[in-house]
Protein backbone atom coordinates (compact mmCIF):
# COMPACT_ATOMS: atom_id res chain seq x y z
CA UNK A 1 0.00 0.00 0.00
CA UNK A 2 1.23 4.03 -1.21
CA UNK A 3 1.19 6.58 0.98
CA UNK A 4 -1.63 7.69 -0.88
CA UNK A 5 -3.60 4.98 -0.67
CA UNK A 6 -3.14 4.78 3.10
CA UNK A 7 -3.93 8.28 3.11
CA UNK A 8 -7.04 8.11 1.14
CA UNK A 9 -7.80 5.21 3.83
CA UNK A 10 -7.50 7.50 6.42
CA UNK A 11 -9.43 10.50 5.45
CA UNK A 12 -12.28 8.07 5.22
CA UNK A 13 -12.36 8.42 9.31
CA UNK A 14 -10.90 12.08 9.58
CA UNK A 15 -10.03 14.61 6.93
CA UNK A 16 -6.77 15.88 6.80
CA UNK A 17 -7.30 19.33 7.35
CA UNK A 18 -4.35 20.76 8.89
CA UNK A 19 -0.21 19.69 9.28
CA UNK A 20 -1.35 18.31 12.51
CA UNK A 21 -3.38 15.16 11.11
CA UNK A 22 -1.16 14.63 8.45
CA UNK A 23 1.66 14.66 10.55
CA UNK A 24 -0.48 11.81 11.91
CA UNK A 25 -1.32 9.71 9.08
CA UNK A 26 2.54 10.11 7.97
CA UNK A 27 3.38 8.73 11.80
CA UNK A 28 0.72 5.70 11.52
CA UNK A 29 2.09 4.84 7.75
CA UNK A 30 5.42 4.36 9.16
CA UNK A 31 3.44 1.92 11.76
CA UNK A 32 2.15 0.13 9.23
CA UNK A 33 5.03 -0.66 7.32
CA UNK A 34 6.92 -1.47 10.00
CA UNK A 35 4.12 -4.01 11.10
CA UNK A 36 3.94 -5.55 7.73
CA UNK A 37 7.64 -6.14 8.36
CA UNK A 38 7.23 -7.92 11.75
CA UNK A 39 5.38 -10.24 9.85
CA UNK A 40 7.90 -11.90 8.17
CA UNK A 41 9.58 -13.09 11.14
CA UNK A 42 9.01 -15.03 14.39
CA UNK A 43 9.67 -13.73 17.91
CA UNK A 44 12.08 -14.67 20.69
CA UNK A 45 9.28 -16.02 23.67
CA UNK A 46 9.69 -13.73 26.72
CA UNK A 47 8.15 -14.88 30.03
CA UNK A 48 8.58 -11.59 31.31
CA UNK A 49 5.31 -10.06 29.44
CA UNK A 50 3.76 -13.03 30.49
CA UNK A 51 0.86 -13.09 33.28
CA UNK A 52 1.66 -15.41 36.00
CA UNK A 53 -1.31 -17.86 34.85
CA UNK A 54 -0.43 -17.95 31.55
CA UNK A 55 3.26 -18.71 32.36
CA UNK A 56 2.27 -21.70 35.18
CA UNK A 57 -0.26 -22.90 31.86
CA UNK A 58 3.04 -23.16 29.48
CA UNK A 59 5.02 -24.82 32.33
CA UNK A 60 2.31 -27.35 32.49
CA UNK A 61 1.83 -27.86 28.85
CA UNK A 62 5.96 -28.42 28.15
CA UNK A 63 5.31 -30.96 30.62
CA UNK A 64 2.14 -32.84 28.87
CA UNK A 65 4.24 -32.53 25.48
CA UNK A 66 8.00 -33.47 26.54
CA UNK A 67 9.00 -29.98 26.37
CA UNK A 68 10.50 -29.61 29.46
CA UNK A 69 13.72 -30.97 28.66
CA UNK A 70 14.02 -30.90 24.43
CA UNK A 71 16.90 -33.30 22.55
CA UNK A 72 19.51 -31.86 19.88
CA UNK A 73 18.82 -33.05 16.56
CA UNK A 74 14.79 -32.38 17.09
CA UNK A 75 12.40 -28.96 16.59
CA UNK A 76 9.41 -28.92 18.26
CA UNK A 77 6.35 -27.15 16.35
CA UNK A 78 3.49 -26.16 19.02
CA UNK A 79 0.61 -25.00 18.06
CA UNK A 80 -1.96 -23.24 20.85
CA UNK A 81 -5.42 -22.30 19.70
CA UNK A 82 -7.48 -19.92 22.19
CA UNK A 83 -10.50 -22.32 22.31
CA UNK A 84 -9.53 -25.57 20.22
CA UNK A 85 -7.08 -28.67 21.61
CA UNK A 86 -2.80 -27.81 21.51
CA UNK A 87 -1.02 -29.99 19.09
CA UNK A 88 2.61 -30.62 18.77
CA UNK A 89 5.09 -31.08 15.34
CA UNK A 90 7.92 -32.75 16.24
CA UNK A 91 10.36 -33.12 13.40
CA UNK A 92 13.60 -35.69 14.27
CA UNK A 93 16.86 -35.76 12.45
CA UNK A 94 17.66 -39.11 12.42
CA UNK A 95 20.82 -41.21 10.91
CA UNK A 96 19.19 -41.65 7.05
CA UNK A 97 15.42 -39.79 7.00
CA UNK A 98 13.72 -37.78 9.84
CA UNK A 99 10.98 -38.57 12.06
CA UNK A 100 7.81 -37.02 12.06
CA UNK A 101 5.42 -37.12 14.62
CA UNK A 102 2.29 -35.04 15.35
CA UNK A 103 0.48 -34.92 18.83
CA UNK A 104 -2.64 -34.03 19.20
CA UNK A 105 -4.65 -33.14 22.52
CA UNK A 106 -8.94 -34.35 22.60
CA UNK A 107 -9.71 -31.62 24.45
CA UNK A 108 -8.03 -28.16 25.07
CA UNK A 109 -5.71 -28.11 28.00
CA UNK A 110 -6.49 -24.31 28.53
CA UNK A 111 -10.14 -25.35 29.61
CA UNK A 112 -8.86 -27.88 31.99
CA UNK A 113 -6.14 -25.99 33.25
CA UNK A 114 -8.80 -22.78 33.57
CA UNK A 115 -11.10 -25.44 35.77
CA UNK A 116 -8.14 -27.40 37.72
CA UNK A 117 -4.45 -26.05 37.62
CA UNK A 118 -3.00 -29.08 39.05
CA UNK A 119 -4.90 -31.43 36.73
CA UNK A 120 -2.11 -32.54 33.81
CA UNK A 121 -3.97 -36.06 32.69
CA UNK A 122 -4.53 -35.46 29.35
CA UNK A 123 -6.03 -37.81 26.62
CA UNK A 124 -4.30 -37.35 23.27
CA UNK A 125 -4.00 -38.98 19.59
CA UNK A 126 -0.25 -40.01 18.33
CA UNK A 127 0.49 -40.04 14.57
CA UNK A 128 3.77 -41.13 13.17
CA UNK A 129 5.65 -41.06 9.86
CA UNK A 130 9.03 -40.63 8.24
CA UNK A 131 10.40 -38.01 5.62
CA UNK A 132 12.36 -38.87 2.98
CA UNK A 133 16.45 -37.29 3.59
CA UNK A 134 15.99 -34.23 1.00
CA UNK A 135 12.02 -32.82 1.81
CA UNK A 136 13.11 -34.02 5.98
CA UNK A 137 16.33 -31.79 5.21
CA UNK A 138 14.71 -28.95 3.76
CA UNK A 139 12.03 -28.73 6.44
CA UNK A 140 14.66 -28.87 8.98
CA UNK A 141 16.86 -25.98 6.92
CA UNK A 142 13.94 -24.26 7.22
CA UNK A 143 12.64 -23.75 10.52
CA UNK A 144 15.82 -23.59 11.90
CA UNK A 145 15.99 -20.42 9.83
CA UNK A 146 13.14 -19.44 11.11
CA UNK A 147 14.65 -19.92 14.57
CA UNK A 148 17.30 -18.41 13.99
CA UNK A 149 16.15 -15.39 12.47
CA UNK A 150 13.65 -14.27 14.79
CA UNK A 151 13.76 -10.85 16.40
CA UNK A 152 11.42 -8.83 18.71
CA UNK A 153 8.81 -6.85 16.65
CA UNK A 154 9.15 -3.19 15.86
CA UNK A 155 5.64 -2.06 16.83
CA UNK A 156 3.96 -3.26 19.84
CA UNK A 157 0.48 -4.38 19.48
CA UNK A 158 -1.97 -6.69 21.91
CA UNK A 159 -3.60 -9.76 20.08
CA UNK A 160 -6.12 -11.21 22.08
CA UNK A 161 -7.49 -14.51 20.81
CA UNK A 162 -6.35 -16.56 17.54
CA UNK A 163 -3.61 -19.13 17.71
CA UNK A 164 0.20 -18.96 19.05
CA UNK A 165 2.83 -21.17 17.51
CA UNK A 166 5.53 -21.95 19.06
CA UNK A 167 9.23 -23.07 17.71
CA UNK A 168 11.57 -24.84 20.34
CA UNK A 169 15.42 -26.18 19.80
CA UNK A 170 18.37 -26.82 21.61
CA UNK A 171 21.26 -25.40 20.05
CA UNK A 172 24.76 -25.96 21.20
CA UNK A 173 23.24 -26.82 24.73
CA UNK A 174 20.93 -23.37 24.49
CA UNK A 175 17.23 -23.58 24.77
CA UNK A 176 15.84 -21.20 21.97
CA UNK A 177 11.68 -20.73 21.61
CA UNK A 178 10.64 -18.51 19.20
CA UNK A 179 6.59 -17.58 18.98
CA UNK A 180 4.13 -15.73 16.13
CA UNK A 181 0.52 -15.23 17.53
CA UNK A 182 -1.84 -15.46 14.42
CA UNK A 183 0.21 -13.47 11.60
CA UNK A 184 -1.62 -13.05 8.06
CA UNK A 185 -1.27 -16.47 6.24
CA UNK A 186 0.42 -14.45 3.26
CA UNK A 187 3.41 -12.76 5.78
CA UNK A 188 7.01 -14.84 5.55
CA UNK A 189 5.87 -16.14 9.27
CA UNK A 190 2.50 -16.93 7.81
CA UNK A 191 4.31 -19.30 4.82
CA UNK A 192 6.45 -21.37 7.04
CA UNK A 193 3.07 -21.79 9.50
CA UNK A 194 0.82 -23.02 6.35
CA UNK A 195 3.69 -25.81 4.86
CA UNK A 196 3.61 -27.06 9.35
CA UNK A 197 -0.28 -27.46 8.68
CA UNK A 198 0.28 -29.10 5.09
CA UNK A 199 1.73 -31.43 6.85
CA UNK A 200 0.03 -32.11 9.72
CA UNK A 201 -3.16 -32.09 7.26
CA UNK A 202 -1.28 -34.93 5.26
CA UNK A 203 0.77 -36.95 7.75
CA UNK A 204 -1.34 -40.17 6.88
CA UNK A 205 -0.11 -39.47 3.04
CA UNK A 206 3.25 -38.54 2.82
CA UNK A 207 4.44 -41.18 1.15
CA UNK A 208 2.55 -39.52 -2.01
CA UNK A 209 4.73 -37.79 -4.10
CA UNK A 210 2.74 -34.96 -5.52
CA UNK A 211 2.06 -33.79 -2.08
CA UNK A 212 5.80 -34.28 -1.17
CA UNK A 213 6.91 -32.06 -4.19
CA UNK A 214 4.37 -29.38 -3.51
CA UNK A 215 5.58 -29.20 -0.19
CA UNK A 216 9.57 -28.96 -1.49
CA UNK A 217 8.89 -26.79 -3.78
CA UNK A 218 7.28 -24.57 -1.22
CA UNK A 219 10.20 -24.85 1.19
CA UNK A 220 12.48 -24.03 -1.83
CA UNK A 221 10.64 -20.80 -2.56
CA UNK A 222 10.14 -19.62 0.75
CA UNK A 223 14.07 -20.13 1.49
CA UNK A 224 15.14 -18.06 -1.69
CA UNK A 225 13.42 -15.06 -0.02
Amino acid sequence: MTFDDFKRHFEIFSQIDSAEKLAICEIQYQNHLLEIEDTKYFEPDRDDVKIKQVQNYEKNLYKIFGLDTIEENKIYFLIRPSFEPEHLLLLEKLPEKFALTHTTLIKSYWTTFYADNSNMDCERKVSKTVLNSAVGDSLFKLLEKTIMDARPPKVKKLVLDGVVYMLLKLSDGERKIVSKHSPDENSGSGQVIRIAKQLIDNIERLDDPAILSNLQVAMVKLQGK
